[in-house]
């Protein structure tokens, strides 16, 4: 597990794991879950919403490469920029940076 996974609980669901660290990850995990639960006639499973959800991705925002040591974000606004910023001050803070690029 890496160190951008966060774990939420939603609808009686616990432990669901999402795998970035920003507000906007997990309002589109609670929308997607609300999605799911409101279909009627389903034989989804809390297993399986959590399995779907641990494995949706959003490439280039605030995606960690631990292979690499590599974090990547299209941080594309103002308010992008400053998530990206607490997230550098707040997930990051013992780690040196090297470069940006814009």
């Amino acid at each position: 597990e890496g160190k951008d996974a966060d774990h939420i609980n939603y609808r009686g669901i616990e432990n669901i794991r999402i795998n970035s660290p920003t507000d906007a990850a997990r309002q589109n995990a609670c929308m997607a879950i609300d999605a799911v639960l409101s279909l009627e006639n389903t034989h989804i499973t809390a297993d399986d919403i959590r399995t779907a959800v641990s494995n949706m991705v959003m490439p280039g925002r605030v995606q960690y490469f631990a292979d690499e040591d590599l974090l990547i974000d299209g941080a594309h606004n103002e308010d992008s920029l400053h998530l990206l910023a607490h997230i550098l001050r707040t997930r990051y803070k013992d780690r040196k940076i090297y470069n940006f690029i814009f």
